[in-house]
């Protein structure tokens, strides 16, 4: 809608949770979001007192919902509501901010009340554990008047006759470190070697302790997973949602958001690698290491992720022959790609299989080993792009599609994410063609609500099963004909005509929690 004072209402679009609604100019963005059920923390119920109600007002055109957001869409800070702020700051608070104009509003994981489950947790299997990296101990002659070797090739001489680890390079950030390892440790040492080739860490004495990260970066979700190099044990996880959900909640979306937006790709890249470093930090801190202690990193994702992960314009994967920049398995150093790890960790990415076949579904081909059965195997992974791969004895096929905007209410108007508030179960009487539903949130069916006992949550839209139990229902209903028209002949006051275009209500205005 057009931000000109002669139009009273604007259009708001809360993400990730996807809850829209239209709200007058003035209005608080608290306020709508409490009108929509979107639960925005507020400790101090919006009284400027605790500053919790932190959102960020996303900038750009969004075409999926009709939007042009920018920021100078609120009201500006007040000095009382950039008191709570550091400066400069991405964010604004909800109780603070008044709308004057078309918003999308991200709500990040620390200002949700009802912040959104993850299941990442990680199974257990036997696995030989062959690491990149590995530890050795070495104890060296101190330099003299007669034996002037620099401190790097006594090391290296000490790694070649001790562990006959030969033709080794140092890299820079242990060469920073050299000297005063090998002098407090009185010329012993312990070296932490990279795939046989480089010495990227020296300690004083002997010390035990090598760790790498696996991260899972996935369109909707980001899992990391710490482990201990040596034993090959799990020591931590941990995952957060994809801060990329802001812009674009589907991978065509947010190809689309990189490629017509000038700094589209920058943005995103910022929001990946900053929620990498938020996990690496969060796996650390439960195993009781530092961050810069994690020596490697394996990262995987589709094909998409992994481009905007390395800050790639992915343009080429949005449309056929859908190629990719580079298909191979990559090693770049973590501080090349703004990582918080150790000084000179490296990061491996495992290669892809096709334009949108990546490097996640490769990780689950590793692990699961269908070359190795002598049966017909079908492995499927389903997220926001699922894969499917089929081992018929003798050949691997794979296959993949975008489901994320199926399951998360895409393209329907009032379609959202399977979080409170929406609708997730349907059911339509065959005769009468009434309605009654379940949403997230609340256990009772809608037909067991009353007045005195309404429901905790108010519908807010429609998430993907709820969608989909609504397309059965109807079809079984006879609302919906065989070719996924609406039927012309059906009955009710539910269904509704805009010329040949039909639309069936399932809840009522009153119902919802727009109202």
């Amino acid at each position: 809608m057009s931000t000109n004072p002669s139009h009273p209402h604007a259009t708001l679009v809360f993400l990730p949770s996807g809850r829209r609604g239209q709200f007058p100019h003035g209005m608080t963005l608290l306020d709508a979001a409490r009108r929509l059920g979107e639960p925005i923390e507020s400790t101090c119920g919006g009284h400027l007192l605790c500053g919790k109600c932190q959102v960020r007002i996303e900038a750009g055109d969004f075409p999926r919902f009709g939007i042009h957001s920018t920021p100078d869409h609120v009201t500006p800070p007040t000095d009382e509501e950039a008191a709570w702020l550091p400066s400069p700051t991405p964010y604004r608070l909800a109780c603070n901010a008044r709308i004057q104009g078309d918003l999308v509003v991200f709500v990040p994981e620390h200002a949700r009340t009802h912040q959104q489950t993850i299941r990442k947790a990680a199974g257990d299997r036997a696995i030989q554990v062959i690491p990149t990296i590995r530890q050795v101990y070495v104890e060296l002659t101190p330099p003299s008047l007669d034996d002037r070797l620099s401190d790097w090739e006594r090391l290296a001489a000490g790694l070649a006759e001790q562990w006959g680890l030969e033709g080794l390079t140092i890299s820079y950030p242990a060469l920073l470190r050299l000297q005063d390892a090998l002098r407090v440790g009185k010329w012993r040492a312990t070296t932490i070697v990279w795939a046989e080739s480089q010495v990227i860490g020296v300690r004083p004495g002997y010390q035990e302790g090598v760790w790498g990260l696996a991260v899972d970066v996935g369109s909707t979700t980001m899992a990391a997973y710490l482990c201990d190099l040596e034993t090959g044990d799990l020591l931590a996880s941990h995952a957060v949602m994809n801060p990329q959900v802001a812009y674009g909640e589907d991978l065509m979306s947010r190809i689309s958001y990189a490629t017509q937006n000038e700094d589209g790709v920058k943005k995103l890249l910022r929001a990946v690698t900053g929620a990498f470093n938020r996990l690496a930090g969060e796996v650390a801190r439960k195993a009781g290491i530092r961050r810069e202690d994690i020596h490697e990193a394996v990262v995987v994702g589709n094909t998409t992720m992994m481009a905007l992960f390395l800050g790639l314009n992915p343009a080429s994967l949005g449309e056929a022959p859908f190629t990719l920049a580079n298909r191979e398995a990559m090693d770049w150093p973590a501080s090349t790609l703004k990582l918080r790890l150790h000084p000179a960790a490296n990061v491996h990415i495992l290669p892809a299989i096709a334009g949108h076949v990546g490097a996640d579904n490769v990780a689950v081909l590793l692990a699961e080993e269908p070359e190795t059965l002598d049966e017909p195997t079908l492995i499927i992974d389903v997220g926001t792009n699922a894969e499917i791969d089929l081992w018929d004895g003798q050949q691997l096929y794979a296959a993949s599609s975008p489901t994320g905007p199926a399951f998360e209410g895409a393209q329907i108007a009032f379609g959202m994410r399977a979080a409170p508030g929406a609708i997730e179960r349907v059911r339509i009487d065959r005769e009468t063609l009434a309605v009654r539903y379940k949403v997230i949130g609340e256990e009772r069916w809608s037909d067991q609500w009353t007045p005195d006992a309404p429901p905790a949550v108010a519908p807010s839209g429609v998430c993907g099963s709820g969608i989909i139990e609504a397309v059965a229902e109807l079809f079984m209903a006879g609302v919906l004909l065989p070719d996924g028209r609406f039927n012309p002949d059906a009955r009710s006051d539910r269904l509704r005509w805009e010329g040949k275009r039909g639309a069936f209500v399932l809840t009522r205005a009153e119902e919802t929690a727009m109202g």
